[in-house]
């Protein structure tokens, strides 16, 4: 006996257990393989044709598959197929929807007993969409696949959904939100063809507010709801408006309105949480905007205090410019003196001196010295300081010398106020004009400055001629002098020269064209021989001359005219004649020299 290999039989179907739905059909497959042929029955009867590895089946019965290979036949086991009705597959809401923009809406299937469920938008599958319920907001062509539990399914027909656009829902107004009290805020919304709208505040549709312009007036949230032809709508987003009580501008200041030279006025707000600009005649100050101010100046003040956009502007304040005082401190050896002022206090090294209150003060210590003085506008200020250094620093001239004292000490001297380099001895050898210090410094460390002294270069000095008696100061070239007799000046005597009328200490001021005025050495006149007649006695005429100088000597005596550098122009000796010809003299000033006897007269007389 010889035992040959059978079919080999494998049946797949697509539904667990067999069913087919109605109006559908259902395919059942046996494995192909090579050399094998395939017959199938339906209820045990052949089905022709049916000669494939697999048959779709439409219909139930029982069906079976006979599988022959060269050697031997064999019936695959009997499938028996069911029939089942598919769910009817439609979409409540159906066939037409319309929504607006951000609008959505429930696409509700039909429900049944283990049903599935599968959507689609324009044709494509909507990837986890499997419930009942579909929530849409996007315009398409929906429908939904129904499958029952048997795998039975269905389609439904398409809803189509259109989405209209919302407008858009947008309000504006001017700055902030913010409106004064008394004030209102116009808030406006967005244009639109056919629009409606309708007003909010704090969520509540405020009656009557259907204009697209609204004035809010009291405080709260705003918003606006844009209605446009399709019935769609756009709800803005909030606005907050802030009602704010207006500002009170006003401000203050201690005492009068009155400013003081160098000095400031305190200008002080009187609003709490304001913002502040300040006005000088009608002008922004600039980075002015603090609530205090300052006020430098004379002119028309006012405040502008700012909340938001609200604003308020105080009255004018008119403030004028009173002169401060200039209080100048001066030294003599060791009394510091001002001049005089309603109130005086002294300070030495920044402390007030007590009972330091009157003009004029003696320093007892070393130390920085200065005065508060306050004027009659009781405006106040402060003097130089002055060192003082006791003894205190003094500078001695002889010729162009200047020695400092006191002595044993450390000194710097000056030159129009620069510090000489190297110059730190006890003598300084002066070797320009100008004005010239000298710094003292103390073993103990205390430095003061001595007054200035001024020197001139060349040093002046009077020359006397020994044969007239005329006094010439030297330099002979300068651009001023003045005479002096016994620390008197002498009215009118501003030439280079002079003609000593009586004795005395005789010292000339002379003035440079580098403006340096120094003092000669004292010459002291005394009338040894000789006598001098008063000019009351002894006459000369007329004075302006022209051409002819008369005189009331009755003697023979001797002259001379000089020209006012010393020059000797005319000279005669035993003259008798009261007449003395001057025609040939250039116009201008000359001194004549008569001598009789012992008698002898010095006149200057005009040549014109």
């Amino acid at each position: 006996i010889v035992v040959q290999n059978s079919p080999i039989i494998n049946i797949n179907y697509e539904d667990i257990p067999p069913l087919v739905c109605s109006g559908d059909s259902i395919k059942i497959v046996a494995d192909k393989i090579i050399g094998q042929t395939y017959q199938w029955y339906k209820n045990a009867s052949p089905i022709v044709g049916a000669n494939g590895n697999s048959l779709n089946i439409k219909t139930v019965g029982n069906y079976e598959v006979l599988i022959s290979n060269s050697t031997c036949d064999r019936f695959s086991d009997l499938i028996v197929m069911g029939e089942d009705v598919p769910p009817l597959a439609s979409i409540a809401n159906g066939p037409a929807l319309i929504l607006c923009e951000n609008d959505e809406v429930n696409l509700q299937a039909n429900a049944g007993t283990g049903f599935s469920y599968k959507w689609f938008r324009n044709d494509a599958l909507l990837s986890g969409q499997n419930e009942s319920i579909l929530t849409v907001g996007q315009a398409g062509n929906y429908n939904v696949e129904v499958i029952k539990p048997s795998g039975c399914h269905s389609f439904s027909s398409d809803v189509n959904v259109k989405v209209n656009p919302a407008p858009p829902s947008v309000v504006s107004f001017e700055g902030e939100p913010i409106a004064c009290e008394g004030e209102l805020l116009k808030m406006r919304a967005n244009i639109g063809n056919n629009y409606s709208y309708q007003w909010f505040l704090d969520s509540s549709p405020i009656p009557a507010a259907v204009n697209r312009v609204f004035d809010a007036t009291v405080n709260g949230a705003y918003l606006v709801e844009v209605t446009n032809s399709n019935n769609c709508t756009r709800v803005s987003a909030v606005t907050n408006v802030s009602i704010i009580p207006q500002p009170v501008s006003e401000f203050s200041f201690p005492g009068s309105p009155a400013v003081c030279e160098f000095d400031s006025l305190l200008l002080t707000a009187s609003g709490i949480d304001y913002e502040y600009q300040w006005l000088l005649s009608g002008n922004e100050i600039a980075a002015a905007t603090q609530e205090d101010y300052y006020a430098k100046e004379a002119g028309s003040y006012r405040l502008v205090s700012y909340v938001g956009n609200c604003r308020d502007t105080s009255d004018v304040v008119m403030i004028s410019l009173v002169s401060a005082p200039k209080p100048k401190l001066k030294r003599n050896e060791t009394f510091l003196s001002i001049e005089l002022f309603p109130q005086i206090l002294w300070h030495l090294n920044d402390e007030p001196i007590a009972s330091g209150t009157s003009q004029i003060i003696q320093a007892s210590e070393d130390g920085f010295y200065k005065v508060l003085v306050t004027n009659t506008n009781g405006c106040s200020a402060f003097s130089n300081t002055i060192s003082i250094c006791l003894p205190v620093a003094t500078i001695e001239r002889e010729r162009d010398v200047l020695t400092a004292y006191p002595a044993d000490r450390s000194y710097q001297w000056t030159y129009d106020g620069v510090p000489i380099n190297g110059a730190s001895l006890q003598q300084l050898t002066v070797q320009q004009s100008g004005n010239y210090t000298v710094i003292v410094t103390s073993n103990s460390g205390c430095s003061m400055e001595s007054v200035i002294v001024q020197a001139c270069i060349p040093f002046p000095e009077i020359e006397v001629d020994p044969i007239s008696g005329i006094f010439t100061a030297k330099p002979t070239v300068a651009k001023s002098y003045q005479w002096y007799l016994n620390e008197e000046a002498i009215p009118g005597e501003t030439l280079n020269v002079l003609i000593p009328t009586q004795e005395g200490s005789y010292y000339v001021e002379i003035g440079g064209f580098d403006d340096c005025v120094s003092i000669s050495e004292p010459y002291l006149l005394e009338f040894v021989t000789g006598v001098r007649e008063s000019i009351d006695q002894i006459k000369i005429f007329p004075n302006p001359a022209t051409d002819v100088l008369y005189h009331n000597l009755d003697s023979p005596f001797s002259l001379k005219i000089f020209r006012t550098d010393g020059a000797v122009l005319i000279q005669k000796w035993n003259e008798t004649s009261n007449a003395i010809d001057i025609s040939d003299l250039a116009n201008g000033i000359y001194f004549i020299r008569m001598q009789q006897k012992e008698k002898v007269i010095f006149k200057r007389f005009l040549k014109n």
